[in-house]
């Protein structure tokens, strides 16, 4: 079964999320980014990480992508976001984000079709 880092601060989207894919991978989740990046420097790399854009203390989700991104590929890397406006999507492009899904309607069905796609 694959594994999915969910670093994500709201604990009810984290609940939903971990609920919602529980079936299909195992998962563990994080409130914050530097607790999930010290499991990665240690090398424990999931198969996909689930990263909110914004997270508290030192390193918001994008620094983590980034760091993240040295360490596994891309393609295993989503992005979440509530707010997604012109300067979001800038940020992803520049960033050479491949992945990154909004926080509304059905999109744990879209975290399984990236999760289906990159593993076909």
């Amino acid at each position: 079964m694959a594994q999915i880092f969910i670093v994500e601060d709201n604990e009810l989207v984290a609940q939903y999320l971990q609920k919602s894919l529980s079936n299909e991978v195992d998962t563990q989740t994080f409130s914050s980014a530097e607790p999930c990046y010290d499991k990665l420097q240690a090398g424990v790399l999931p198969d996909y990480l689930l990263i909110d854009h914004f997270l508290p203390g030192a390193m918001n989700g994008l620094e983590l992508y980034k760091k993240a991104s040295k360490l596994m590929d891309n393609e295993r890397l989503i992005i979440l976001t509530e707010n997604a406006g012109v300067d979001f999507f800038e940020e992803m492009a520049d960033n050479d984000v491949e992945h990154y899904v909004q926080k509304f309607g059905d999109y744990v069905n879209k975290i399984r079709q990236i999760i289906k796609e990159t593993t076909a």
